[in-house]
């Protein structure tokens, strides 16, 4: 399932189930990467392999110099969403789990 695409492959009840136990565990800062693997982010970059070869090969790809035309700026969705809704929980003064 992980290699697969995660919970996107599951029929409608199931993919419910699974997203609400996915939201209960990001409430106590659990965070599961819902698409399965992490090489399923950054599918636009196409790189190949898993590992740490992938993801060396995906920050190569990524770039380092922000002024370049091919930098990979952060946007809103993939890998962005994902840190960002880990963000949310860390600087909530009222989350669950590890106290602020």
């Amino acid at each position: 399932m992980k290699k697969d695409g995660g919970v996107d492959i599951l029929f409608d009840s199931d993919k419910e189930a699974a997203n609400n136990l996915f939201d209960k565990l990001a409430e106590y800062g659990l965070f599961v990467v819902r698409k399965g693997e992490l090489e399923s982010w950054l599918l636009q970059l196409a790189v190949p392999g898993h590992g740490p070869n992938w993801l060396i090969k995906i920050f190569e790809k990524m770039g380092e110099d922000p002024e370049s035309q091919d930098y990979l700026k952060p946007s809103d969705d993939d890998v962005w969403s994902f840190c960002g809704e880990i963000k949310k929980w860390f600087t909530n003064p009222n989350r669950k789990g590890i106290p602020s």
